[in-house]
């Protein structure tokens, strides 16, 4: 896996997990179809959830927009209610030119989070408005010297 455009990497988050009615298990349905390669082992931490319990799909995303990328679709529960969630991933890419290209897009202006624990950056914008009870959470380590963004879709089943 190599870096990929942060531009192109904002737009596949967009197009694979927002534009297809913000609906993961669309998501899902349609990486089936297009029989993506399933995420490798050694990166599979980059998009599974900590939760075993939790149903995860991942897949490897090596050709068009933003490509490389992983993208990861959970299903879970959290505090009795589903949750589900759409993530795309690349360890190489630099997470500032990612939120740059992605506020640009979408021209969100809600962060309602942005936190660094352990060095580890958490920002969370509020999508309510969009998909009701809804986020969009971009990760980085780039405090520690770690490449790499994660940017996910997180709303309610």
């Amino acid at each position: 896996m190599t870096e990929a455009s942060p531009l192109g990497f904002a737009q596949a988050f967009l197009g694979f997990c927002i534009q297809n009615s913000a609906d993961p298990s669309r998501t899902l349905e349609i990486a089936q179809s297009m029989e993506l390669e399933e995420v490798p082992d050694e990166f599979k931490v980059l998009v599974a959830p900590p939760d075993p319990a939790a149903e995860f799909y991942g897949f490897s995303v090596n050709e068009g927009e933003g490509s490389p990328f992983l993208l990861g679709i959970v299903f879970s529960e959290f505090e009795g209610e589903g949750m589900a969630s759409c993530t795309i991933a690349n360890p190489y890419i630099e997470s500032e030119p990612v939120a740059s290209a992605l506020l640009e897009i979408t021209e969100m202006q809600e962060l309602i989070f942005d936190e660094t624990q352990m060095g580890q950056r958490t920002r969370i914008w509020d999508t309510t408005n969009f998909v009701e009870g809804s986020m969009i959470v971009l990760l980085d380590s780039e405090k520690m010297g770690i490449g790499g963004a994660t940017l996910s879709f997180v709303r309610p089943r």
